[in-house]
């Protein structure tokens, strides 16, 4: 499976592809609303980690922009 983990916090972030990589995912990480739009135009996911409080567009622009990519019916996990 593969997941996109969307995180501004450095320690956070890696600490979160630790554990999903520990546990067989194919992980994918961005640190902004921007660069997470980019990736999930590009690449299909299972699942996206979402963070909501993020720099350039914050988690609910992704969110509701999501639906334009080809993550639409991608489920979100938020933190």
């Amino acid at each position: 499976m593969k997941l996109l983990i969307a995180e501004d916090d450095d320690a956070l972030c890696d600490a979160l592809a630790t554990k999903f990589k520990g546990a067989g995912f194919e992980v994918a990480m961005c640190k902004d609303g921007n660069e997470c739009m980019r990736v999930m135009g590009k690449e299909k996911f299972d699942g996206v980690v979402l963070d909501l409080l993020m720099p350039g567009k914050d988690g609910y622009e992704v969110l509701a922009e999501r639906g334009a990519t080809m993550n639409a019916g991608t489920p979100v996990y938020v933190v």
